[in-house]
């Protein structure tokens, strides 16, 4: 029998195509990519055992509806395919990772098949009959300051047909390609119509959205970056932290320009920077300017309660954060006023190390006697002081013989004592 070492560490490879690095990574966030890359390394080891989509998640530390986000991204992109059991869970479903190089090489040949069916110069003659399609020619004519050439008219009309799109969304993509980059080819205004579909806006109302949306989203970038004293184009992680704050964390600019006041609080301010604040704000459920003040407000008040009853103990120091959870507790969960909690710290003197642990033992037992005043802990002090009590001697070892005296008359006793005396003295 003949076998090798095996080796608990994977030193192996993996390999991707280019056309995935080069194509389709770019249309990707981060998550989907590492989503894809860990799938695809599992799937070309088939020494692994099946690895799930919980699996997946779990090792790179995601929730598992990103996992399945992912493979409905990718599978929109047709290179991924889903096979489901009818005895499975929604979630629960093997994927297949198609050839790329295929897919690429069948696309290639789609895209130069001679048979593939365009505009013929009769079907030109006969659209052209349209009075829409008509207006459409004229409107670019106009653009373009030259006619169109029935060469450009056929490819205009393929682009139509090829995007479904209408004589309006051609108008709309040849004036935003003149106005925005002043460029008037035919390839470049099938590339907007191309992007228009790939984010799904197929008719003016869809574009309007667009725009506005972006509009504002454009504005909020540049306010952002202008605040942070930032003089550059945002970059797309950059944009896609920015997006959050509206999409998922549903700040308004106002909010989210009172978070970038606060960078003059560091002397390198960043996106991340002011990311982590509205995180915070988040997570605290703010959701407006009015919630911050009336927090700060409260923390300021807070701050100085904290103050108040170091300095009662003699300490020179900040609270850690313990220690400030401890006095927090006071306040909020237990309820006891200020006065009483001064009046616990009064206390420390009869004790060498004073600590806000000592201070809270005194405070847990007067809440648990429902002790709300300083009054009723003095009550309790004097009841303890006056309180009678009974009192017995100590007992000895001389409580332990027993009394035979009393079976003697005094008579007997005397008797007894002086015959004693005699014999004692003979």
């Amino acid at each position: 029998m003949f076998f090798k070492e095996i080796n608990e560490i994977d030193l192996g490879d993996t390999p991707i195509d280019n056309i995935f690095i080069d194509i389709f990574m770019p249309m990707a966030n981060g998550t989907y990519v590492k989503i894809y890359l860990l799938a695809y390394k599992y799937a070309f080891d088939a020494s692994k055992a099946e690895v799930s989509n919980h699996t997946l998640a779990k090792n790179l530390n995601i929730p598992l509806s990103d996992v399945l986000s992912a493979w409905d991204f990718w599978e929109d992109k047709k290179i991924i395919k889903k096979h489901f059991k009818e005895e499975d869970q929604q979630w629960d479903y093997s994927v297949e990772f198609l050839n790329l190089k295929k897919l690429y090489i069948e696309n290639i040949i789609k895209t130069n098949d001679p048979k593939k069916e365009r505009t013929t110069p009769n079907e030109l003659i006969s659209v052209t009959q349209n009075p829409n399609i008509t207006k459409l020619f004229n409107y670019i004519n106009e653009i373009i300051s030259r006619p169109l050439v029935p060469n450009e008219k056929i490819q205009i009309l393929d682009i139509m047909d090829r995007y479904n799109m209408g004589p309006d969304m051609i108008k709309s993509a040849y004036a935003y390609s003149k106005q925005k980059r002043g460029i008037k080819s035919i390839k470049y205004v099938e590339g907007i119509i191309r992007n228009w579909y790939d984010n799904k806006i197929y008719t003016i109302e869809d574009l309007e959205q667009y725009f506005a949306k972006n509009t504002e989203r454009f504005g909020l970038y540049k306010k952002v970056f202008k605040e942070l004293g930032f003089y550059r184009e945002p970059t797309m992680e950059e944009r896609r932290i920015m997006d959050k704050w509206i999409d998922e964390f549903k700040f308004s600019n106002d909010l989210i320009s009172f978070a970038c006041s606060k960078s003059k609080n560091t002397s390198n301010p960043t996106i991340s920077y002011i990311d982590a604040i509205l995180k915070n704000w988040n997570e605290k459920g703010f959701k407006s300017y009015q919630d911050i003040i009336d927090y700060d407000s409260k923390r300021s008040e807070r701050l100085e309660i904290y103050k108040i009853i170091f300095e009662s103990l003699g300490f020179k120091k900040q609270p850690s954060k313990e220690e400030v959870r401890t006095m927090d507790k006071w306040v909020d969960d237990m309820n006891i006023p200020i006065d009483l909690v001064l009046h616990a710290c009064s206390k420390s003197k009869n004790t060498s190390n004073p600590s806000i642990n000592y201070i809270d033992a005194i405070l847990n037992d007067w809440n648990k006697k429902g002790f709300k005043t300083i009054e009723q802990t003095q009550q309790e002090v004097k009841q303890t002081k006056y309180e009678p009590k009974s009192y017995s001697s100590p007992k000895t070892k001389l409580h332990n013989f027993e009394q035979r005296t009393s079976k003697y008359t005094p008579d007997e006793l005397e008797r007894m004592i002086l015959e004693n005396q005699k014999n004692r003295f003979k």
